[in-house]
């Protein structure tokens, strides 16, 4: 497409506001790095894979909740994760209880949340999509993947913001 004053838009456009705003948008996309994940898991024993998963091979900086109560508490704390990794089956306050929850917490509107789930139907993961959910990853999982695939996960999320 073709914009006023600039004749050759598109990516040879140079000096083209919106050739401009998309690249920058993309550079600085490609140029952020997942670094703070909250994880909120009921079973202790998934809860430290993936712990280790993200720590010892995605270097990242991980805390861990066991329940949806404890994720708001942490958040509330003032805390800001990058992203938030939560599981759907939880006892008391499910995974999607608990995101409704912290999208009401000031600030929270535009974090990035992913959820853990063996459960996958496709018509739940389109309405979880819809609702707002940056993702969702299958248990079981791939621990050395799993790194991977929260960044990516996080870069797409900050392509769409």
């Amino acid at each position: 497409h073709l914009h006023a004053g600039y004749p050759l838009c598109g990516s040879t456009c140079i000096g083209c506001p919106a050739t401009f705003a998309t690249t920058s948008r993309l550079m600085s996309t490609a140029n952020m790095k997942l670094n703070k994940v909250l994880l909120v898991e009921d079973e202790s024993d998934i809860r430290l894979l993936v712990t280790m998963a993200l720590s010892r091979l995605g270097g990242l900086d991980v805390h861990a909740e066991p329940s949806g109560q404890g994720a708001l508490s942490y958040l509330e704390q003032g805390k800001k994760p990058d992203l938030i990794l939560l599981d759907i089956m939880m006892p008391d306050m499910d995974g999607l209880q608990t995101f409704a929850a912290i999208r009401k917490l000031p600030g929270f509107a535009k974090t990035a949340i992913c959820f853990l789930t063996a459960k996958l139907h496709p018509a739940e993961v389109k309405h979880w999509r819809e609702l707002g959910i940056c993702d969702v990853l299958a248990k079981p999982f791939s621990p050395s993947q799993l790194p991977g695939q929260l960044q990516a996960c996080w870069q797409r999320w900050h392509q769409m913001q």
